[in-house]
């Protein structure tokens, strides 16, 4: 049976930057992590530890949204470019002033003053297209330009609660077979198939994936 753990990457710097979810050796790897991970890795090395086991893949993705929560309260998992529990991850263009700050220990320009603040992401906003309508801290940010943690970020300022894993996002339906999923991710897991590219086929990139396509439902 295969055992799950949620991991943290740490070093001297920035204390607990990177947190995931694996299995096997996957906390030692290096392949397939992103740019800002790669770049603080290279200059500051790190660490590897799990921080708690799990019985589950889904217990796995629950605690690892905790743990990246948990982290991001502190000022920390700076490398982590989503809430967790999908493995999506946001543009790396977002994170050119995160990334130049962290590296070079050069101050840039914060809130109002900073080229890539969008204050119209307001309260009646977040009520409206998370809580309303079901949208995910990643639709909403590909719609306002910014980084999901930013939204997230909205969300905590607002006091507007954040949705379990089961409970984020809209309601996909595959074309092909007219069968309905609560999410991405519970189509990827049930078909088989990768979740970025099930979100391709729903931004327009692919047009099929597996054969198959999706769509939001309406």
């Amino acid at each position: 049976m295969t055992k799950y753990y949620v991991y943290a990457h740490a070093n001297e710097e920035h204390g607990v930057f990177y947190v995931g979810k694996g299995s096997g050796d996957r906390l030692y790897t290096t392949g397939n992590r992103n740019k800002f991970w790669k770049r603080i890795t290279k200059k500051y090395g790190y660490e590897a530890k799990i921080i708690e086991e799990c019985d589950t893949e889904d217990a796995a993705f629950a605690r690892e949204i905790y743990w990246i929560a948990h982290y991001k309260s502190l000022g920390q998992c700076e490398a982590n470019f989503s809430l967790g529990g999908d493995g999506v991850t946001v543009e790396a263009r977002w994170w050119g002033e995160k990334i130049s700050e962290s590296l070079s220990g050069i101050s840039r320009p914060k809130g109002k003053e900073s080229k890539t603040y969008k204050d119209f992401i307001d309260e009646n906003n977040l009520q409206k297209l998370y809580v309303n309508k079901n949208f995910s801290t990643i639709q909403i940010s590909k719609m306002f330009g910014v980084s999901s943690t930013t939204v997230w970020e909205r969300l905590k300022q607002y006091q507007i609660p954040i949705k379990p894993i089961d409970q984020r996002g809209k309601k996909i339906i595959c074309t092909d077979t007219g069968e309905e999923f609560d999410s991405i991710t519970a189509a990827a897991r049930t078909l088989n198939l990768f979740i970025e590219n099930i979100r391709k086929v729903l931004f327009g990139k692919y047009k099929t994936t597996g054969g198959l396509n999706f769509k939001y439902k309406e």
